[in-house]
């Protein structure tokens, strides 16, 4: 059976737009996502499903005042669209605790798959807490299972190199003959698997026969007389030959020829006479007098004979007549018929090309990354793990690292691009305090390599986390990544002697603290200035003050270690402070 393919459209702009794709159901009133196991889909097939979802109110006695729907990662080929997409899928559960979304589109490639919801969640006391949904979603294989009278075969349509088997829907019957359309054959009842290289369509035949009666025929097909002699009586003027011939049967007479009148040779007979393989036949040879009304020259002459063999033969000689050196030639063929076979069916194997491998050209000053748009689906990867939602023929990259992108044609076959090396620089800012009589870089790289600088120029040696102060100026460090970006930290500055840089008695009580805290300094060193940073080197709090005890408000800080840093016109001093 022949086939069409489907041509599948899918639109990168969502055909719902912002009109309600689904209606929240109200009847699920337990949290969490419905269903739980997402149904099957089929690669080539559309599909659409429905996602229900109930959410929290509070958690710990606090309640949430927002979610938002960051990404829901898709198979290839599906895309996902909110019921208040024109809200940017966020969702108030003090309004209403119901929400959906739809799923839709052709799924492309077959697999087991975790379908990653994503949302950030906003308390009265804290935004954007992240939470992670998963789904199972299997995509089964396309199945072109053409059941016939004769025969189904299952992977008809698939990338190339494809393997199809196939099994006999008649078993028993006495013969089968198959021809797969890859130019290999069988007699089997049930062949093996079928290798299809290349992309194209191949016909595949199946003759299966209730019984196995052959029948041999054995056909004469042409006689010619080449060569005659010996005829005409002696007289001048009669040396052109009138021939015929004669077949017999077991001595019996079968068949006789036309006579060729006036004969230049050979003569020639086209014949269709079956012969029995148990008989006898012999081929008479004679030239015409009497039966071609040339009765004044008597009877006709017997040229000679020759018998016949079942394969066919040329010059053979003429014996036992009037004729020396005539001879003949015959043609037989032997044909097998076999018997009508009881189900003939045909089917046809579709074996799909790939796309043309994309190619990635990189912008690193416009942080773009393009393929050319040759009208295929496509997914983009950031170090082999596919990057949701990003589907188009262009990127952005959002952090540092190799980038590939695929692209899918109709059928699901894919070519995936040469990595490319993204790079992009974060907003990661070196924080650096003096403690003793070195300077210490606060938060440290993973995998980050170190400089210290002094008076702008490089310090031999100085690439640890902190470097000795070992005069007076500025002192700073730039931290370069993995992937060379380099970001450089401000510059602590020390204007007088190192011998006059004693740690002055100060502290931080209580520490660690929740709501305020005190800072006091106990010996005589003019304060400038009190500045709280996290473990970023982000200002995050900043008092002018001359005050010898200071008492701070934290309460707005969320948990975690800070430095305090009592700013002086000379130096700066720091220490740990942990916010609960």
């Amino acid at each position: 059976m022949k086939r069409n393919l489907l041509i599948i459209i899918l639109l990168v702009v969502s055909p719902y737009g912002f009109s309600q794709v689904c209606t929240p159901n109200s009847s699920y009133t337990q949290v969490g996502i419905y269903p739980a196991v997402m149904p099957d889909g089929m690669v080539g097939q559309t599909y659409e499903q429905v996602l229900d979802f109930v959410l929290p109110t509070d958690t710990m006695g606090y309640d949430f005042t927002n979610f938002k729907i960051l990404s829901v990662s898709l198979p290839v080929g599906l895309q996902w669209e909110c019921n208040n997409a024109f809200n940017d899928c966020n969702y108030d559960p003090q309004v209403t605790v119901n929400g959906c979304g739809l799923v839709f589109g052709t799924p492309l490639v077959a697999g087991d798959y975790l379908v990653d919801v994503n949302v950030v969640a906003d308390l009265t006391v804290a935004q954007g807490i992240p939470f992670s949904f998963q789904i199972p979603l299997t995509i089964l294989p396309f199945q072109m299972n053409n059941s016939n009278d004769g025969f189904t075969m299952t992977g008809g349509f698939d990338c190339a190199p494809s393997v199809v088997t196939f099994t006999n829907n008649n078993p028993g019957l006495a013969a089968y003959s198959w021809d797969f359309g890859n130019g290999n054959t069988s007699s089997q009842e049930n062949p093996g698997p079928q290798l299809y290289t290349n992309p194209g369509e191949y016909v595949v035949n199946y003759t299966a026969y209730a019984n196995i009666d052959i029948v041999n025929v054995i056909t004469l097909n042409t006689v010619s007389v080449n060569a005659l002699s010996g005829f005409g009586g002696g007289f001048p003027g009669f040396d052109s030959p009138d021939p015929y011939f004669i077949l017999k049967e077991n001595g019996q007479t079968i068949y006789q020829s036309s006579i060729v009148d006036g004969a230049i040779f050979p003569s020639t007979w086209s014949l269709n006479i079956t012969l029995n393989p148990a008989n006898t036949y012999v081929v008479e040879v004679w030239e015409a007098d009497e039966s071609n009304t040339e009765i004044f020259f008597g009877s006709d002459d017997y040229m000679g004979q020759t018998s016949l063999n079942l394969v066919g033969c040329s010059g053979c000689v003429l014996t036992g007549g009037g004729s020396s050196g005539g001879n003949v030639s015959y043609e037989i063929t032997n044909q097998t018929i076999l018997p009508n076979p009881s189900i003939f069916s045909t089917d046809t194997v579709i074996v799909l090309g790939y796309p043309d491998v994309p190619f990635i050209e990189y912008d690193q000053v416009q942080n773009n990354m393009l393929t050319e748009d040759l009208g295929y689906v496509y997914q983009w990867y950031f170090n082999g793990v596919a990057i949701p939602g990003a589907s188009s023929n262009t990127h952005a990259p959002q952090e540092s690292g190799n980038y590939t992108v695929a692209a899918f044609n109709d059928g699901g076959c894919s070519s995936t691009s040469l990595p490319v090396l993204g790079v992009v620089c974060t907003d990661y800012q070196p924080g650096i305090f003096s403690s003793s009589n070195e300077v210490v870089l606060s938060n440290p790289m993973t995998n980050g390599s170190n400089q210290w600088f002094f008076n702008g120029n490089p310090i031999t040696d100085a690439t640890g986390n902190s470097v000795e102060i070992s005069g007076l100026g500025d002192y700073s460090v730039t931290v370069t990544d993995s992937f060379g970006c380099e970001y450089t930290s401000t510059s602590i500055s020390f204007s007088v002697g190192i011998e006059s840089l004693g740690t002055p008695s100060w502290s931080i009580f209580p520490n660690p603290a929740e709501v305020k805290v005190n800072v006091t300094v106990q010996n005589g060193i003019s304060v400038r200035k009190i500045e709280i940073t996290d473990m970023t080197g982000r200002v995050v709090q900043s008092i002018s003050t001359n005050k010898p005890s200071n008492l701070l408000d934290i309460g707005d800080l969320p948990s975690g270690v800070y430095f305090v840093q009592l700013i002086s016109e000379q130096n700066t001093f720091t220490k740990k402070m942990i916010k609960r």
